[in-house]
């Protein structure tokens, strides 16, 4: 009895060692399987805090790339409008030159001017005519030669040998007077200013027509501001059909014309341009100006003022 006793607690016992063996065993298994999932929770930290370190760089380098190539832009910007100032005031300095070097040209022009119109106005005489009047005849001369004329043939010039016989001082005349041109019995006369000065009067009375241009070797009346063409226009004196004042009838009366002959900057009444060509009849008191000149011709009847 004993011996089956003894038997029965040893097998007890080896049992009980087997189960503690494999609890033991059990217990280290998950150990160890913690022990792994723990480390591989850390490498998977690892890993995401290496990710987010990444990350974070990408961002710092991105933030610093953007924050450069802003400044860099703003360093563009602020060189491309330094530039564009250079330029702007480079050209302002260009035309404030230019402006001086036109003012300087204009003023020593006007002083030219001044010089010669001076002299001229001291000197002034009624010369022979540059514009040659045809009808200034005497009473019955024109009858006469119509009369001895009517048997010949017409020897009249044209084209070039007509424009070399319509010239003075060997200079072309662009301008012929018509049939109609007569010498005025009005008294009229230039009234020049130049801004708030008065030149001297200039009489426009004497001849049935004066030329004004740049060029003194055919212009009656010398204009000599560059703008200014060198025959630039015609002060003419026509016959045209009017009426009396005083009776209301119709009669011949002599008025006066202003024509541009294509001037290259124009011929001015009371600051409306004429069309070249074309006759103007100028009242008392017109303004007229001649390409940008600064002067101002008024024209006025000597007995009305």
């Amino acid at each position: 009895m004993s011996n089956d006793s003894d038997i029965k607690h040893s097998r007890k016992r080896s049992h009980s060692r087997e189960r503690d063996r494999s609890r033991r065993s059990r217990s280290r298994s998950r150990s160890r399987d913690r022990s792994r999932d723990r480390d591989r929770d850390r490498v998977r930290d690892r890993d995401r805090d290496r990710e987010r370190d990444r990350e974070r760089d990408r961002e710092r380098r991105d933030t610093n790339d953007r924050r450069r190539n802003r400044s860099r832009e703003r360093d563009r910007d602020r060189d491309r409008e330094r530039d564009r100032n250079r330029n702007r005031d480079r050209e302002r300095e260009n035309n404030r030159n230019q402006e001086r070097e036109k003012k300087n040209d204009n003023e020593k022009y006007e002083h030219n001017e001044n010089q010669r119109e001076n002299k001229n106005n001291t000197e002034y005489k009624a010369k022979r005519p540059r514009i040659e009047n045809k009808n200034d005849s005497k009473p019955g001369e024109g009858e006469q030669k119509k009369k001895i004329e009517k048997e010949k043939p017409n020897y009249k010039l044209t084209g070039k040998l007509a424009a070399e016989a319509n010239t003075y001082n060997g200079v072309v005349l662009k301008y012929s007077e018509p049939p109609e041109a007569r010498k005025t019995q009005t008294k009229w006369r230039f009234h020049i200013f130049k801004g708030d000065t008065q030149l001297e009067p200039l009489p426009v009375y004497k001849q049935s027509g004066y030329l004004l241009g740049r060029n003194r070797l055919v212009a009656d009346i010398p204009i000599d501001h560059p703008s200014c063409s060198q025959q630039h226009a015609v002060l003419q004196y026509r016959q045209v059909q009017g009426t009396d004042e005083e009776t209301g009838e119709s009669k011949m009366i002599v008025k006066p014309y202003l024509i541009d002959l294509n001037s290259s900057n124009g011929t001015f009444i009371n600051g409306e341009k004429l069309e070249p060509s074309r006759y103007y009849e100028l009242k008392q008191g017109d303004v007229i100006k001649f390409g940008f000149s600064t002067r101002d011709y008024i024209f006025i009847d000597e007995d009305s003022v």
